[in-house]
């Protein structure tokens, strides 16, 4: 009921914003298929003025092929969300968790055996991540794929936080940023976090600004070659990197 114009948008009172939000938020079993299938809530608008089209289809133009672009995720993006349900859903048949996530059983098994030590530990672990998959990390490989032979980088962050067992949600920004005494980072990370892994990351990043390169080889599409940072070890330049979401691109 709020005019379209920044003045009428600035005024209106904060709880006001919050209360519509927490309208649209849920997290029902249909609100979980939305954003199986992408459709996250917030986030950028096409209204074919500022945003044109969607980035793929940009991409896919040529739109932005002269800049060097570093790109990456988290293991657990999205897990977090399920970890107060863990023994609820280890009863959970995957049928079920199948049909919430709105995907065919043939999708879903082959998901399944490409990640077979997430399924390993437990439902809701797989949950989370398919929707970290679904989210993150297949726009991320399908932005390294259409980007083809432009100057791309990608890094996949596997290092599991002590304090919850993820490699979750901006677990990895204190360490590109090199920022590990940083107000609230001990609870992300615990109390010992590997300033090691946080001066190589920080290193990259710097050398990437610097010189346009954080030091690996680039994103080809015939090998898929990725920096994973693991801590243990520290890093490692492996090929096929992001493979095991490939069946959810089908």
């Amino acid at each position: 009921g709020v005019p379209a114009s920044r003045e009428a948008l600035d005024a209106v009172p904060e709880s006001a914003i919050e209360e519509a939000q927490s309208k649209i938020g849920g997290a029902s079993i249909a609100e979980l298929r939305k954003i199986a299938n992408g459709d996250l809530r917030f986030g950028p608008v096409v209204d074919g003025t500022v945003v044109k089209r969607p980035t793929l289809e940009s991409m896919a133009l040529g739109v932005g092929s002269g800049k060097h672009l570093l790109i990456g995720a988290t293991d657990d993006e999205f897990t977090m969300i399920f970890e107060g349900q863990k023994k609820l859903m280890r009863w959970v048949p995957r049928t079920v968790l199948r049909h919430v996530l709105g995907v065919s059983g043939s999708t879903f098994a082959a998901y399944a055996r490409a990640n077979a030590d997430v399924v390993a530990r437990g439902n809701a672990d797989l949950m989370g991540r398919y929707l970290t998959d679904a989210l993150f990390r297949v726009p991320l490989l399908r932005v390294a794929m259409v980007r083809g032979g432009a100057q791309t980088w990608v890094y996949q962050y596997s290092l599991r936080q002590p304090t919850t067992g993820l490699a979750g949600h901006c677990s990895d920004v204190p360490f590109w940023f090199d920022c590990l005494d940083a107000p609230r980072v001990a609870k992300l990370l615990g109390d010992h976090p590997s300033q090691e892994l946080a001066t190589t990351m920080h290193q990259a990043a710097v050398r990437f600004i610097e010189q346009g390169d954080p030091g690996w080889p680039r994103w080809d599409n015939a090998d898929g070659q990725v920096m994973v940072f693991d801590g243990d070890p520290l890093e490692a330049v492996k090929a096929g990197g992001f493979d095991e979401v490939r069946p959810l691109m089908r």
